[in-house]
This record gives C-alpha cells, sequence and structure tokens, in this order.
C-alpha cells in the first residue's frame, strides 16, 4: 500500500490500482483536496472537523460514508463527474445528477433537492433531518437505490396514515394498516421505492392517478384501491386504468372513485351526467347496468371476473375492447337499442357461447368476438355491417346471416364454420367467404352455402385466377333456377380439399366428371381419411362403390377401431374374405 500526501495535515492510502482505501486527516482540517478515486465504504473513520472538500480533475469515482466528513457543508469540484454544491453529486450518463452523499444534517436543517434526479445507496444514512424539499425531479422509482434512506431519521419517523415519506418518495408503509392514505400532493405523483410492498394492503387511497403509474413490478397491487380527488382527470381511459390495474403477481380487485366529474355505483364507474360507463371493478360477478348510459366506453370491462351483465335499453354502443379479455363471461343480455358493437368487444371471452343480438343493430365492427367460446350467434334482421375477423377464431359451426347485410368483409369468419345460410342471396357475402391462395390445414375444408332449397358446396381457399370465374358460378346458380349444377371442385386450391369437394359433389349430383376423379384417386382419399380417423367420411366414399376390390383388401389391413368401415369393406369383398378375417 502506498502512501500521498496532497496537502498538509492529509494523507492519504492508496491500492495497486491507484484508489484511495484510507485516510488520516490531523484535527483542525477544514478543508481536504481529493486527487484520486476514493473507495472506503470499508471504512469507521470520522472526521468532523472537515468543511469543504475539493475535487481535482482527475477524480472520476467516489465511495464514502456519510460519517466520514460529516460536517462538509461545500464541495468545490474541478472534475466533470462532480458537481459543486452543498452535497457530493455525481454528474451521470446523459446529465443525470445523482445524490451521492447528503452529509449529516441536524433536525431543523433543511435539504433541498434541487435539480438532483437521483439517488444512491446510503446517500441519507446518518442523516438527522426529515425536513426534505424539491424532490420532483425524481420520477422514477428505479432512481433511488432501495437502500438510500438506510440509518436515516426518514427510517425513525412515525407512520402517518400508515405512511412513511422523503418527500415525494414513499420509504416505507405500514402493511398492518386498514387503510393507507397517500399524501396528496397536489399535481406532482409520488414514487415507492422497490423496497415498499403492496400486495398485503387493504385498502389504499391515492390523490393522483399518476402515482399508480410510478409502481413496478416489486411493489405489487393493493386489494382495493380508492381514487380520491378534484383534479382535472385527462381521459376516462385513467380511471379506467386505475380500475383494472394488474401486475403478474397481484392486481386491483376493487376500485372507488370520489370525484366531482363521475359518479360510482356499485362498482361501476359512471360519468357524472350518467351517458357512460366507464369502468367496472375486477371482482364483480354481476353486472346489471342502470338505466340512462348510451356507450360502453372502451375498456370498460376489461379482464373482469364478470360472469353475467345485463344492459339497459339506454345502450346504443358497445366501443372497442369493451369485454376485452373477460374470460369468465357467460352471459350478457342487450337493451332493445343497441345497434353498434366495437371492435374486439368480445375478444378472448372465452366462456360466452351463446349470443342473441336484439333487432336494433346495424354493425358488428372487426374482431368483435375474435377467439370468444361462441358455439352460437342469432344474428338480427337489420344487420347491415360485418367486418374482418367478426366471429374468428369462435366455434361457431352454422352461420344464419340476414338479408340485410350490405356489408361482409372478408376473413371475418371462423376456421370451424362448416355451414353459412344466407336468407337472400348476397354476392358480398358470398364472394368473401373463401380465401386466395392459402395452403394450411386450416384452410383444407369445404363449407356449404345455402339459399332457399339451393346450396352448394365451397372450398375454404381457391386459385386467385380463378376467383371472378368461380364468384360469377356461384351467382348464377343461386339467381337463374335453371341451372342445376354448381360444381366447384375444380377451384380448390389444395389437393385435399378438391378430393373432399369432388365427393361431395358426386354424392350430391353424380356428374360423371366427379365421378372419373374420385375413382381415380379413391385409393389415396380413403388412406388418408384412415389417417384422419374420419370414419364418417370413409363410409360416405365405399358407399358409392368407386374403390376397387384390391384398393378394399389394403384398406381393410390398415382400419383399426373403425367398425362400419370394416363391415362395409367385408360385405363387399365377399364371405370367404369375411371368414378368414373372422378367423
Amino acid at each position: 500500500m502506498k502512501t500521498k500526501s496532497v496537502q498538509d495535515g492529509v494523507l492519504f492510502y492508496l491500492n495497486e490500482s491507484g484508489d484511495v482505501v484510507d485516510i488520516d486527516v490531523d484535527a483542525g482540517i477544514k478543508s481536504v483536496v481529493i486527487d484520486d478515486n476514493v473507495s472506503m465504504l470499508e471504512s469507521n473513520k470520522s472526521f468532523p472537523d472537515v468543511e469543504q472538500l475539493v475535487i481535482n480533475d482527475c477524480v472520476e469515482k467516489i465511495s464514502i460514508w456519510n460519517k466520514l466528513f460529516p460536517n462538509v457543508k461545500n464541495i468545490d469540484s474541478h472534475s466533470s463527474d462532480f458537481a459543486s454544491g452543498e452535497y457530493l453529486v455525481e454528474h451521470t450518463y446523459a446529465m443525470n445528477m445523482k445524490l451521492l452523499n447528503v452529509f449529516f444534517h441536524d433536525e431543523d436543517e433543511e435539504i433541498d433537492m434541487t435539480g438532483i434526479n437521483r439517488i444512491g445507496e446510503f446517500a441519507f444514512h446518518g442523516c438527522k433531518s426529515t425536513k426534505i424539499v424539491n424532490t420532483s425531479n425524481i420520477t422514477n422509482r428505479n432512481h433511488v437505490d432501495s437502500n438510500a434512506f438506510t440509518g436515516s431519521a426518514f427510517e425513525d419517523q412515525p407512520f402517518v396514515n400508515g405512511v412513511k415519506m422523503a418527500g415525494l418518495i414513499v420509504i416505507d408503509i405500514d402493511e398492518t394498516a386498514d387503510r393507507i392514505i397517500i399524501p396528496d400532493t397536489r399535481w406532482q405523483p409520488v414514487i415507492f421505492l422497490n423496497t415498499v410492498k403492496l400486495y398485503n394492503v387493504k385498502e389504499l387511497v391515492i390523490h393522483n392517478p399518476e402515482t399508480m403509474k410510478k409502481i413496478g413490478y416489486d411493489n405489487g397491487l393493493p386489494n382495493s384501491l380508492v381514487l380520491e380527488t378534484n383534479q382535472l382527470v385527462e381521459s376516462d381511459e385513467d380511471i379506467e386504468w386505475l380500475a383494472h390495474l394488474h401486475l403478474s403477481l397481484s392486481r386491483v380487485n376493487h376500485f372507488s372513485l370520489i370525484h366531482p366529474a363521475y359518479k360510482e355505483i356499485d362498482g361501476v364507474i359512471y360519468t357524472k351526467d350518467m351517458k357512460n360507463v366507464v369502468a367496472v371493478s375486477l371482482d364483480k360477478k354481476n353486472v346489471v347496468i342502470h338505466d340512462g348510459p348510451v356507450i360502453i366506453r372502451r375498456y370498460a370491462f376489461t379482464c373482469c371476473d364478470v360472469e353475467s351483465v345485463i344492459l339497459p335499453d339506454s345502450i346504443s354502443r358497445i366501443e372497442s375492447h369493451a369485454f376485452y379479455g373477460c374470460r369468465k363471461l357467460k352471459d350478457i343480455t342487450f337493451g332493445n337499442n343497441l345497434n353498434y358493437i366495437g371492435d374486439c368487444a368480445f375478444e378472448d371471452c372465452v366462456n360466452l357461447k351463446r349470443v342473441v343480438l336484439p333487432q336494433s343493430v346495424r354493425m358488428i365492427d372487426s374482431n368483435a368476438f375474435l377467439r370468444a367460446g361462441l358455439e352460437e350467434i342469432t344474428l338480427n334482421q337489420g344487420l347491415e355491417k360485418i367486418l374482418t375477423g367478426a366471429f374468428y377464431g369462435t366455434n361457431i359451426k352454422k352461420l344464419e346471416v340476414p338479408g340485410s347485410v350490405k356489408r361482409f368483409a372478408p376473413g371475418n369468419i371462423n376456421l370451424q364454420l362448416k355451414e353459412i345460410v344466407m336468407f337472400e342471396f348476397s354476392e358480398e357475402v358470398a364472394a368473401n367467404l373463401v380465401c386466395v391462395n392459402t395452403k394450411s390445414v386450416n384452410r383444407d375444408t369445404i363449407l356449404r352455402l345455402q339459399c332457399g332449397e339451393r346450396y352448394v358446396y365451397l372450398p375454404r381457399s381457391i386459385k386467385g385466377s380463378m376467383r371472378n370465374e368461380f364468384n360469377n358460378k356461384i351467382m348464377r346458380f343461386f339467381k337463374d333456377k335453371d341451372t342445376e349444377y354448381c360444381m366447384l371442385w375444380e377451384y380448390a386450391y389444395t389437393a385435399k380439399t378438391k378430393e373432399d369437394l369432388a365427393l361431395a359433389e358426386y354424392l350430391r349430383y353424380g356428374a360423371e366428371e366427379e365421378k372419373r376423379y374420385v375413382k381415380k384417386n379413391s385409393k389415396k382419399i380413403a388412406l388418408r381419411l384412415i389417417q384422419e380417423r374420419n370414419e364418417e367420411q370413409l363410409v360416405k366414399l365405399l358407399k358409392t362403390g368407386l374403390v376397387s376390390k384390391v384398393t378394399l383388401k389394403v384398406l381393410l389391413k390398415e382400419l383399426k377401431e373403425m367398425p362400419v368401415a370394416q363391415a362395409y369393406i367385408l360385405d363387399q369383398i365377399g364371405p370367404n374374405t369375411k371368414q378368414i378375417f373372422c378367423i
């Protein structure tokens, strides 16, 4: 270890790296010049006579306890890494100002944090004052070290309404308190130290919506949150956001609002004029909306635990994402004046199995029921528009489309759909039931389209170059009663769809062209149906008599747990084979 003396009465001890690791200062020395990096967090020494630190330009790092120089009141810095002033403040990246040491302050001394936006570990250790002002520049909990106030008077102060504060910083809470009230800091939000845990808080009262935006995953959330304020709320979305606040480990189950511009009734937040439903508490199970509101606002029910909802006749609009993620929703009753269901309004409502729309609905927007659990939906006469993805990802197998529908956007039907019934033929609907040049297992299916007594089978994906011809053929079939056939198997984009469609059309029309195609490919089709374990379709193929005996013998060896298909094959092969097979 080397020694170095920059001034009389001051001796530094340096390690091999040239950092100061120890120091001796004679009594009576008022000012100490620091000429090297200092790393002395292990030191227990104290030099109370020192009132000033002079930092030379070569110094980049200083790590010391407050008690080393407890009475320093002036920093004279010539280094670009440190600021001159009352406290030891480091210039970090992007001109941020990080408080390293506030040194000791008596109870009656004020600590002014003007310009400081970060606080390092143990910055207040040993400080006796809790009079701290101008902390508004510290806006992020990650900018305050969790040990910043350890060993200071801030830790020892009593709880006030269940909370300990350091300016605008919550440093501790009383988890045993029934109610914790964050002080009203007017327009300035508070932040929470990482060490502050809200998981077990029964009820937290705040006065500024921005306050809750300062919490992090480490903090958790209270069970109940109350916003009590007369301050202007910039948008209803702030209220909705607070009501549905959740993290990966916790969430606000119940939200209450005390505000002159809003009204809360049984966990439902309305605008003061009762025209809008703004938000619903997450823990609500059964919700009855009072008569009067016209609009269910965006995200009003998002991710709620709600199981049933009854809407009054006054509701005319359900805005986008209104019920998004309500995975427990099983039943919803619409009022008789609802005319609009917004985009993604019921997205991911996986337990919503059946929906009956009132006669007033005019438009279902994009993805309105995306990935909902719908198995049945009753569309009303008067409905005019169904936009893209409205029923995509649902379990609806049959959809009845009223004649009033004028806009039926492409891609709005689910992949499980097997049948579409039109009460009046619509070119718009028919043209947008299929996709172009899409080869995937989900598009490798056929769809039954019916209008009146007439019906056709459609491939879910077709060749793009044939689209106009394809659509015209369907239109002629439904509009011209003299057109007896509408065979579309050749338009299919995939071989599987072509095979299934040809078989379906042959079973219906008995046309020679389909017969030849099915007969030629019968072995391939049958083996695929066996692989898919589709016994019903396999039996239909066998009943046509188009499968040769040679192929039947091959199929018999492949059949497993398909007794009906086995019986048909044995009957067609003959008694001898049947006898041998039984043995």
